[in-house]
């Protein structure tokens, strides 16, 4: 890729160099311009104008997928590593400026979409990253801000498939897990372990919440119960997990909510013409009050005493789902855990 190209300073030597800086004295590229001249002492690069340093970057953006898998199968070999989980799941970060960049030309990638970091104003991209049981990294990627997680699971699973990595049970999030997505993920042999949505309405959800049983108690303060929904073609794997600790968070957050949401209902009572009307409107569209409310027929908000019942099922509980019969409750479990670790 370099043999035809005239390089003003060699490009190993210009990477080097950010590397570097990016290690001992984190800075902007033109200040590394003036580190590596006046600070340090690099072999064979006395000095590196700002522009070599952006082209050695270009150069790496070009050969980002040979790059990245040749680094990890060397880290993989020097520790050995046995890739057989694979955690992926995506952030944001914005850019401080008002401008986007063009929409709907995939080249561009600063748009504005879900961010994951409260700044719904500013233009993002979306950064993917994959990363082995013990959190090396396998590989990123990077999309545009407006790029939803659902759309990006099977450029992700077709890029790994050409690394040949062998069996691999791929774990992701809630926001990853469409039956599209699913099925993707099994081709070529792989397996997963997905977060399930609860409050979805899905029937086989509704089904494995309701199942009766008992939960096994496992490490890291967690209980598991498996349940098997449906037959043949139909059928779904689920693990339900429990924590304990959690739940008591979650009931005590809620039990504090409904005494906030008391004192309103009670301000409400007490209103009369139009700010009574208006007081209703706002407490019913609260994005925390307003899923235990309902209206009765004059309108007039009171507590849902059916959903508060759903609620309190649910207390410290997440629902996960496998294609893989071979992986123990436990290991379902505890695999999940360390995808929000890493």
């Amino acid at each position: 890729m370099l043999v035809k190209r005239k390089y003003q300073v060699p490009v190993e030597r210009a990477i080097f160099a950010m590397v570097a800086n990016r290690a001992l004295n984190p800075a902007s590229k033109l200040a590394c311009e003036d580190w590596v001249r006046e600070d340090v002492h690099i072999p064979e690069l006395p000095e590196v104008p700002v522009q070599n340093l952006y082209r050695a970057m270009d150069f790496l953006l070009e050969a980002s997928e040979q790059l990245q898998e040749e680094v990890f199968f060397s880290v993989a070999n020097l520790l050995n590593l046995e890739v057989d989980l694979l955690y992926f799941d995506t952030t944001s970060t914005y850019f401080e400026t008002d401008e986007d960049d063009p929409e709907n030309q995939k080249k561009y990638l600063r748009q504005k979409g879900h961010t994951k970091d409260h700044r719904p104003d500013l233009p993002q991209v979306v950064i993917g990253l994959a990363v082995t049981r013990e959190g090396i990294p396998v590989r990123c990627w990077v999309w545009p801000g407006n790029t939803s997680d659902m759309s990006v699971v099977e450029e992700v699973k077709t890029d790994l498939m050409g690394w040949k990595l062998g069996r691999v049970i791929t774990v992701v999030d809630r926001g990853f897990s469409s039956e599209e997505n699913l099925k993707y993920l099994q081709r070529g042999g792989w397996h997963y372990i997905a977060g399930e949505k609860m409050r979805n309405g899905k029937e086989s959800v509704e089904e494995a919440l309701n199942r009766a049983g008992r939960y096994k108690t496992i490490k890291d303060n967690l209980e598991v119960k498996e349940i098997i929904v449906g037959d043949g073609g139909k059928r779904v794997r689920y693990i339900l997990v429990r924590n304990p600790q959690e739940a008591a968070k979650d009931k005590a957050q809620r039990e504090n909510t409904l005494a906030k949401l008391r004192e309103e209902l009670a301000a409400i009572g007490d209103l009369q013409g139009e700010p009574h009307t208006k007081a209703c409107c706002e407490l019913i569209a609260h994005k925390t009050y307003g899923k235990y409310l309902k209206t009765d027929k004059k309108g007039q908000p009171y507590i849902n005493k059916a959903k508060v019942k759903a609620e309190e099922k649910l207390d410290g509980k997440y629902l996960l789902r496998t294609s893989d019969d071979t992986l123990s409750a436990e290991d379902v479990a505890l695999g999940y855990k360390q995808l929000r670790e890493a």
